[in-house]
C-alpha cells in the first residue's frame, strides 16, 4: 500500500516535469546573445527516463521510511491511543524538520548567489571600457574567394565604399579578435629599449589607421598612424607604458621588441580589447598597410549615426556590390558584442534567481505544512496551557522558536554552501567576492522574512485554540 501510494504522488509529478523542464531549457535559450546552439537544447528520451527514474526510485525510498517503524504497531495500542492524546514521534518530526532545514539551507545558498551574480552584472554594466562603443556595427569578413589569409590591399575598396555611405563617420578594421570578445589574442614577451625591466606579455592588435578615432580612443603622447613616417612605427597603450615605469611622453621613440623590433610612436588611453571582465593588458598596435597578407578573417568596424537596422542592411548590401564572393558573418553593433561576453553571467543569474525563487516557496510551504501538522497535534498541549493561564503571546512563541532553530541552521549551512559554490564560479564575478557580506545579509534577512511569514498562520492557530472545546474533545 505505502508502494502504490508513492508511486500516484511520484509517477505523475515526474511526468509534469518534463514539459516545464523543455519550456525552462527554451527560455534559457531566448537569454540574450546566448549561443546559437543553446536553441538545440532539448530533453532527449534517455534524459526523461532518467528523471522519472529517480524521482520514482526517491520517492519510493522515502514513502517507504515508516515500513520499519509500522511493522512494530500493536494494533490495540494504537486503537486505544487514537484521538486527541495521539502525538507525532519524535524520530519523524526531527526527519521532518531536518527536510525543511536542507531546503532553508538550499534557499539561503540560492539567493546568495543570487546576490553575487546581481552585483557583478551591476558592476560590469558600470565599467569604463575605454572606448565609445555606441553606434558602432561590426562584421568578420573572409579572406577573398576562399583564400588562406587577407590581403590588407583588399580591404581598401571596401571600407572605401562604406566611408562613402552616407551617415557613416569612420570606418575601421582589424587582422584580431573582435572587441570585447572572448578570444585571446596573439601574446609577445616584450622588452623596452633602454629599459632595465624583465619581458612583459603584450597583446599584439594588427589595425587600420582609423581604429581608434571609430572608437573615440584618445591619443595622449606621439603621433597617430597616419601622420607616422616610420613604416615599423607602433602605438602602444598607456598600461604598456606604466609595466615599464616610464610615461607616455618618455616611452615615444624608444624601440620596443615583441617578435620584431618597432618604434614607438605614439600612446593611447586604455581600452578592454579583450573580455570585459579581464584586467587591461599591455597592448602593442601595428598598422595594417597594403602589400601585408595575415592568415585568418578580418573585423571590421563601422560607426555610423542610422538606425540598427537599417546600418547593417546598407553595409551587407555594400560590402556584396564590392566584392560578393566574401561571405559576412558576426554583423551586429559592438553593444550586443558587449552584451555576449556577459552573456554567460547574465544566464547563471537569471537562472539561480529562478532556482532560488522555487527553492524558497518550497522551503516556505515545506515549514506552513510541518508546522501546521505540530499545531493540530500539539493543540490538547496548548489547550491545557491555556487553562493553566498561559498567554497567547507564549504559545506563540512556543510555535515561533521551532522556526528560529531552522532558519539559525538553515541559513548557517546555506552561507557555507553558498561560498563554496561562489569559489567555483569566481571566474564568473566582476568586482565582487563570493564571500560578499551585502549578498549573505540580503539572503538571510529575506529568507527570514519568508520563513517566519510562512509560521505566522500556524503560530496564530495555537495561539486561538478553545481550551475549552480540547478538554471536552479529550
Amino acid at each position: 500500500m505505502l508502494f502504490a501510494e508513492s508511486l500516484v504522488l511520484a509517477l505523475p509529478a515526474a511526468l509534469l516535469s518534463l514539459p516545464v523542464a523543455s519550456l525552462l531549457l527554451r527560455l534559457a535559450s531566448r537569454v540574450p546573445r546566448m549561443p546559437e546552439t543553446a536553441s538545440e537544447a532539448s530533453v532527449s528520451m534517455a534524459a526523461a527516463l532518467l528523471a522519472i527514474a529517480v524521482a520514482v526510485g526517491s520517492a519510493v525510498a522515502v514513502g517507504l521510511l515508516p515500513l520499519r517503524r509500522l511493522v512494530r504497531v500493536e494494533p490495540a495500542r494504537t486503537l486505544q491511543s487514537h484521538g486527541a492524546r495521539q502525538t507525532l514521534p519524535k524520530g519523524v518530526a526531527r526527519f521532518r524538520a531536518a527536510v525543511v532545514t536542507v531546503q532553508v539551507a538550499l534557499s539561503m545558498a540560492l539567493l546568495t548567489l543570487v546576490g553575487v551574480f546581481a552585483q557583478s552584472v551591476a558592476n560590469i554594466e558600470r565599467i569604463d571600457l575605454g572606448a565609445d562603443i555606441d553606434s558602432v556595427v561590426m562584421f568578420t569578413l573572409s579572406p577573398a574567394n576562399n583564400a588562406v589569409g587577407t590581403d590588407i590591399a583588399s580591404l581598401i575598396p571596401i571600407a572605401e565604399a562604406l566611408e562613402a555611405v552616407p551617415g557613416v563617420s569612420a570606418v575601421a578594421w582589424t587582422n584580431s579578435r573582435p572587441v570585447l570578445s572572448l578570444e585571446g589574442g596573439v601574446i609577445y614577451q616584450a622588452t623596452v629599449d633602454g629599459v632595465d625591466a624583465a619581458a612583459v606579455p603584450t597583446a599584439i592588435e594588427m589595425v587600420s589607421a582609423d581604429f581608434f578615432r571609430t572608437f573615440g580612443i584618445e591619443l595622449i603622447a606621439g603621433l597617430g598612424f597616419g601622420d607616422a613616417s616610420n613604416p615599423r612605427g607602433v602605438i602602444v597603450n598607456r598600461r604598456f607604458a606604466e609595466r615599464f615605469g616610464l610615461t607616455a611622453e618618455e616611452l615615444v621613440g624608444r624601440s620596443v621588441t615583441a617578435g620584431f623590433t618597432f618604434d614607438v610612436v605614439g600612446v593611447v588611453e586604455d581600452m578592454r580589447f579583450a573580455s570585459v571582465t579581464d584586467d587591461i593588458e599591455p597592448q602593442l598596435f601595428v598598422p595594417s598597410v597594403p602589400g601585408f597578407v595575415w592568415a585568418g578573417p578580418a573585423t571590421f568596424y563601422v560607426r555610423s549615426d542610422r538606425p540598427t537596422g537599417e546600418i547593417l542592411n546598407i553595409i551587407r548590401d555594400a560590402v556584396t556590390r564590392v566584392d560578393p564572393t566574401r561571405p559576412i558573418t558576426n554583423l551586429q553593433t559592438v553593444e550586443d558584442q558587449f552584451r555576449e561576453s556577459t552573456a554567460v553571467v547574465r544566464f547563471f543569474t537569471r537562472t539561480s534567481s529562478a532556482f532560488a525563487l522555487f527553492a524558497t516557496a518550497l522551503a516556505a510551504v515545506g515549514l506552513y505544512g510541518l508546522l501546521s501538522y505540530s499545531v493540530a497535534q500539539q493543540s490538547r498541549d496548548f489547550g491545557l496551557r491555556f487553562a493553566l493561564g498561559a498567554p497567547a503571546s507564549r504559545i506563540r512563541w512556543t510555535v515561533l522558536r521551532q522556526v528560529t532553530g531552522m532558519a539559525v541552521i538553515g541559513i548557517v549551512l546555506g552561507s557555507l554552501a553558498a561560498v563554496t559554490a561562489g569559489r567555483a564560479v569566481r571566474s564568473l564575478l566582476f568586482g565582487v567576492e563570493a564571500t560578499d557580506p551585502v549578498a549573505l545579509m540580503a539572503a538571510a534577512v529575506a529568507l527570514a522574512a519568508v520563513m517566519f511569514a510562512a509560521a505566522y498562520i500556524p503560530a496564530q492557530r495555537a495561539a486561538r485554540v478553545d481550551p475549552i472545546a480540547v478538554l471536552r474533545y479529550e
